[in-house]
């Protein structure tokens, strides 16, 4: 695995709010949909199933993912091309730029995402995760910095909020912390514990 880490941070914090948006609230009946999965990082010594997070090819619609200062879809694509040869495109985060994924519904086994990331060898890419259930928001922030070129991140576990069936709404933001970077393929693993 090419990721090396020069430096880490990692902060969880479990606050507890008066009142839910309508986004982030999931009652004990609600179920997150069925997805196919397949051992998508199986080259990296990885067996564990996976599915690709709405939109996060970035091959077409990116509608379910907030964009802020310069984020765009570029014509790039990491070398691996896991879901298809014809996949040719990736979301470029030039400093102070940041992508935010709509709430992703993940069911009580589905617990970490890992994606590919091209570093420009210097500054730092910020992976944060929250999700709101029930009054109780949870974080997981990390930021991290690697060797230039292609590389597939780490697994990054979701924080734990869940409703009364297992089941949360998380959100991903991805933020450049210096340089340019590429994300792709943004991919959740659903069965993590078995």
């Amino acid at each position: 695995m090419k990721f090396i880490a020069r430096s880490l941070v990692a902060t969880v914090l479990v606050a507890s709010l008066g009142a839910v948006g309508a986004a982030g609230t999931v009652s004990a009946a609600s179920a997150c949909p069925a997805r196919s999965s397949a051992p998508k990082f199986s080259q990296w010594g990885d067996q564990n199933l996976y599915f690709v997070a709405p939109q996060a090819r970035f091959e077409g619609a990116t509608g379910q993912w907030t964009r802020t200062g310069s984020a765009g879809v570029v014509a790039e694509q990491s070398p691996w091309r896991i879901n298809g040869a014809t996949d040719s495109k990736a979301m470029r985060l030039p400093a102070g730029a940041s992508i935010t994924s709509a709430p992703i519904c993940v069911a009580a086994n589905q617990e970490s995402m890992r994606f590919f990331f091209k570093s420009p060898g210097t500054g730092k890419l910020r992976v944060t995760l929250s999700v709101t259930t029930g009054g109780t928001t949870a974080y997981s922030s990390l930021a991290f910095s690697a060797q230039a070129g292609w590389n597939v991140s780490q697994v990054f576990a979701f924080p734990a909020a869940r409703n009364a069936v297992g089941d949360q709404w998380i959100t991903v933001s991805i933020a450049a912390e210096g340089g340019t970077w590429l994300v792709d393929d943004v991919m959740v693993d659903p069965w993590i514990t078995r």
